[in-house]
């Protein structure tokens, strides 16, 4: 049975609270798993469900994670705005751990989430810059479609270089992988940005 302090809640509905589908695993016998525990307890307050529940089952994943992590640093794209494509990507997939991890990375690196609510309306809206609506509407459709027509990415050019394109890309590719995994184990928010 799964303790109530351990159950995820969604980072928007909170009525609407899922199990994980597999019980997550509160103490790994791994050396390995229990530094990455301690190491995320210290950094973010808590265990992330996904690492008790994902790593703590294929602790070679691991690997995956911080070479993501590494490679995640090394990209120009402003930190405000890779947090603003995880969200949108995460909001596009119904991943509310990710929603809710996107919005608590923003708030420790002291970014504005006041545009966060107004995502789904991102379209025409002033509070979003020009970049930003080409950024989000090709990174949709991406997400929805696995691929790009003409006239979204050139709005994307008429922004970003050839790097930044890619990276975009990739950023977005990677924020699906992680919602296709915390999707199928109903893996949900771990309130991370909920004021402590």
């Amino acid at each position: 049975m799964i303790d109530e302090k351990t159950t995820p809640q969604p980072a928007q509905n909170h009525s609407n609270v899922q199990s994980p589908r597999l019980e997550p695993i509160e103490h790994p016998e791994s050396p390995q798993l229990q530094e990455t525990y301690k190491f995320l307890k210290h950094k973010m307050g808590k265990v992330t469900t996904p690492t008790k529940v994902a790593v703590a089952r294929f602790p070679e994943s691991l690997e995956l994670v911080k070479a993501v992590a590494a490679i995640d640093q090394k990209t120009s794209i402003p930190s405000s705005l890779k947090l603003l494509i995880k969200s949108h990507v995460a909001l596009l997939n119904n991943c509310s751990f990710c929603v809710d991890y996107a919005q608590a990375q923003a708030l420790v690196q002291g970014i504005d989430v006041s545009l966060y609510d107004q995502l789904p309306h991102y379209q025409g809206n002033a509070n979003f810059s020009k970049a930003e609506q080409a950024v989000l509407a090709y990174v949709e459709q991406n997400t929805r479609n696995m691929q790009v027509d003409d006239v979204v990415f050139e709005a994307l050019q008429t922004h970003f270089s050839e790097r930044e394109i890619i990276e975009i890309t990739w950023i977005n590719a990677i924020e699906n992988y992680y919602n296709l995994i915390n999707g199928a184990l109903n893996i949900s928010s771990d309130e991370l940005a909920l004021p402590s």
